[in-house]
């Protein structure tokens, strides 16, 4: 029977932030492994597989071996309790085994000839008395077969791992890297891990939900408050990534799969090794640093390597729900866990308390504003709340099209009558003629000849100074203007594009 004694006399868990000694198995079909990269006074690798609720564990001074037939000496150590098969972190200064540990890779393993786990884990326990285990790994990295087998005159914790001679042998790995977060050895620790695991603790267990995003209310000017914390105002498509072991979804606000329209952000999630939940906004960013949120709904015409998914924001992670956590450690989590080698995934970072002067510095690069957010504010899952706040320096408003006003010109149509919600009734805002082009309105004319209707959405006809043709309020389009008039309508409206994130009925003034 397994037990973890020896693991717990080795160690003082108050001080380093290895798992507790708990005996458990996992839920998959097939028992897992993993192999850790350990910086101790020594660099070394320790091979773990998972039997009878523990992690039988050897520590190989040379790591695995990976030619046909090579050999290297594998120390048997104590038992691991199973949550270390994902332990990466720094082990502090004076501490047993104090050092960076990697997980080098990680994945399942069977038994030779077993039929499934239970099989498995009684062939398992026959080769362990016998000191001969022969196992097939199906990791990030290693696949095919090892042999463990025991020394019979020496020290009888001294064994031999051998590499069979199979269609895995021979190949190149990538040894520096982390299987897990994609991080060097190097770039593991300072401490950081261990607070990390800290914040965590404090987050309840739970089943992955589907959130609704935290929406933001608007400030009329920028304020500086050292509880506050400032970040750009992307301009895009807000989006929530579901990641799990199956499946890796980017969701829009209006539960549209942004997979096929975003493929580069969508693989990337496959570099997240661990279940979570982000929080951030899609951007197109032209050669100038600079998002354009015109060019999102052309994203398949465009070069996908312009694309950016900026995330803010962490809700779930590895089995805990973070909604109640403070937004700055939500944040601190996110930074830490995010995989090193992304390309199109970045972290939307932030200054403190300095909100005036960060405004003025998007005023000077003609960004579209700030978000001002409380630095211990929870995750107020589908509410527009006080504690985010948006300020803009150019003004923008959602829109329904509601019809079009007849032209001899730019293919009939004139310009876009546009509403919103106010008060459970769709009322009118303004009309633009100005931010498309010709090609455009060719394919948004096909678009709205197949949503006429002979009534207004408007219960007061709005005046137009030409006739008007009516559609379904059901598109949704981005406006920029100066500001509104005493009647509620939009001075000197520009269109930016159309909005396939939303529902009509998310549209409010």
């Amino acid at each position: 029977m397994s037990t973890l004694t020896e693991y717990n006399k080795k160690r003082n868990l108050q001080r380093t932030p290895e798992p507790k000694a708990t005996i458990k198995t996992s839920d998959s079909n097939q028992p897992i492994f993993s192999i850790q990269k350990h910086s101790a006074s020594n660099l070394h690798f320790d091979l773990r597989l998972e039997h009878d609720g523990v992690l039988k564990s050897w520590a190989i001074p040379k790591g695995l071996p990976l030619t046909a037939s090579d050999k290297h000496l594998a120390i048997m150590v104590e038992d691991h309790p199973y949550d270390y098969w994902n332990f990466e972190g720094e082990i502090p200064e004076g501490s047993y085994g104090a050092g960076k540990v990697m997980v080098w890779d990680y994945g399942h393993y069977r038994m030779i000839n077993s039929r499934d786990k239970l099989d498995s884990e009684q062939k398992f326990e026959e080769g362990l008395k016998k000191g001969h285990l022969s196992v097939i790994l199906s990791g990030k990295k290693l696949c095919g077969e090892f042999a463990l087998v025991k020394f019979k005159k020496k020290e009888k914790n001294e064994w031999l791992i051998i590499k069979k001679n199979d269609e895995c042998a021979n190949k190149p790995v990538d040894d520096i890297h982390s299987a897990l977060s994609s991080r060097t050895i190097e770039e593991i620790g300072n401490g950081n891990d261990f607070e990390i695991e800290k914040i965590l603790a404090k987050a309840p267990k739970s089943k992955m939900l589907q959130i609704k995003p935290t929406l933001a209310k608007t400030a009329p000017e920028p304020f500086s408050n050292k509880e506050w914390i400032y970040e750009i105002k992307w301009d895009g498509y807000r989006a929530i990534s579901y990641i799990t072991d199956d499946q890796k979804n980017l969701i829009s606000r209006n539960q549209i799969n942004f997979n096929n329209k975003f493929p580069k952000i969508a693989k990337e999630l496959d570099l997240f090794s661990k279940n979570c939940i982000l929080d951030g906004e899609i951007v197109v960013i032209n050669e100038e640093g600079k998002p354009v949120f015109s060019e999102l709904q052309n994203s398949k015409s465009i070069n996908q390597s312009r694309i950016f998914y900026y995330v803010f924001d962490l809700l779930y992670f590895d089995g805990k729900l973070l909604l109640s956590l403070p937004l700055i450690d939500r944040k601190k989590i996110l930074k830490a866990v995010l995989p090193k080698r992304l390309s199109q995934i970045r972290f939307s970072d932030h200054i403190v308390e300095k909100g005036i002067e960060f405004f003025e510095i998007a005023k000077q690069q003609g960004l579209e504003g700030i978000m001002a957010k409380k630095c211990m504010s929870s995750y107020e899952a589908g509410t527009r709340t006080s504690d985010w706040l948006k300020i803009k320096n150019i003004q923008t408003q959602e829109a329904i099209i509601c019809g079009y006003t007849k032209s001899s010109k730019q293919l009939g149509i004139g310009a876009l009558i546009l509403g919103a919600y106010k008060n459970n009734e769709i009322t009118y805002i303004g009309h633009t003629g100005s931010g498309f082009n010709s090609k455009f309105l060719s394919e948004l004319r096909i678009r709205l000849d197949k949503i006429k209707s002979i009534r207004s959405p408007f219960k007061i006809l709005p005046k137009t100074n030409d006739p008007a043709v009516w559609v379904k309020p059901i598109i949704v389009c981005q406006i920029k203007f100066t500001e509104w008039t005493k009647d509620n309508v939009l001075r000197h409206p520009v269109f930016m594009g159309i909005r396939e994130d939303l529902n009509a009925s998310q549209v409010v003034i």
